[in-house]
């Protein structure tokens, strides 16, 4: 059997209302050109469906008919009181209820909190796609543990041993779509495929990305 190809995804929630439709063309182009470049392959996406970036990702993913495996970070009713309205729970139900899988990463047990959870989960996601989307602005601080900045710094320099899958892809890409955050000031949606080199540029050369 041939295997699949997972694309993963990582990104802000508060996506800037006057910057999404850009990001969401942007992220659809780069989507497109990865299933033109792989038409026989089954891409698989993963997605722990927070608001934004996360069900962007998975809404372009089954417009296209990829099949989407749904990564928690706590049992489905204790994740969904982190959802804070009513919309926002409608939104994550009407893309869970599309997925063909769902779970609770092995990463997370013994995690002790919300915070660390939420790093395991997006630690799950990293480690175990070929392509990582990630919708981040490009701030690397402040970092917040789990957080969008946090996931894309280990993903590129190395997880903590504690936050390491042991079925962690061995190669693994990542792409950036700069995205801009609600209070950012306004930001080109560019994307980029991000190596180390890149990332450690970002922030003293206001051009790159």
């Amino acid at each position: 059997m041939q295997q699949a190809y997972i694309l993963g995804v990582t990104g802000h929630r508060d996506i800037h209302p006057q910057a999404f439709q850009e990001v969401k063309e942007k992220t659809g182009a780069w989507l497109d050109d990865l299933l033109f470049k792989k038409p026989n392959k089954q891409i698989i996406v993963l997605s722990p469906l927070a608001s934004g970036a996360d069900q962007l990702v998975a809404e372009l993913s089954l417009e296209r008919g990829l099949a989407l495996h749904v990564t928690l970070p706590f049992p489905l009713e204790r994740y969904i009181e982190d959802f804070k309205s009513d919309k926002e729970r409608e939104q994550f139900y009407s893309l869970y209820e599309q997925a063909v899988h769902a779970y609770v990463p092995e990463l997370i047990q013994g995690k002790k909190n919300d915070a660390s959870c939420y790093f395991a989960v997006g630690a799950h996601v990293a480690q175990h796609s070929h392509l990582l989307f990630a919708l981040w602005n490009g701030a690397k601080s402040p970092e917040k543990v789990g957080g969008t900045a946090h996931i894309v710094r280990c993903q590129l320099q190395g997880f903590p041993d504690e936050f390491t899958s042991p079925s962690a892809l061995s190669h693994r890409e990542t792409v950036w779509i700069r995205t801009q955050r609600s209070g950012d000031s306004s930001l080109s949606p560019k994307g980029i495929h991000l190596t180390n080199d890149r990332y450690i540029i970002i922030g003293k050369d206001d051009n790159n990305g």
